[in-house]
């Protein structure tokens, strides 16, 4: 693999490396050649738009935003969580403190 195809293959898969040797090992040599440059000029065009629109990031990068968009929005829900079981339990000592609500035991 050259390093054109390894670049178009990295906008569109995790590790080009890893595909390749994946292919090479499940279809033979022969054919994964085939496969990756049917893959490559598929994609190329994506690929070099992105490019040339400056914004092209390998897919392994948008993995990682993603991921990054996941880590923080998974913050938010525990913070709110948090925030909602602190609520709970001043409006039930409220409640206690008025009278309106009794504990067992």
């Amino acid at each position: 693999m050259n390093n054109s195809e390894r670049n178009v293959l990295a906008f569109v898969v995790p590790d080009p490396d890893e595909w390749y040797r994946n292919a090479a090992e499940v279809l033979g040599e022969e054919r994964a050649k085939k496969a990756l440059k049917a893959k490559v000029e598929r994609h190329r065009p994506a690929y070099e738009a992105a490019l040339a629109s400056g914004k092209m990031k390998t897919r392994a990068q948008r993995d990682a935003e993603k991921e990054a968009e996941f880590a923080v929005q998974a913050e938010k829900v525990m913070e709110e969580a948090l925030i909602q079981q602190k609520m709970r339990k001043i409006a039930i000592r409220e409640l206690q403190a008025e009278g309106k609500l009794t504990t067992n035991g």
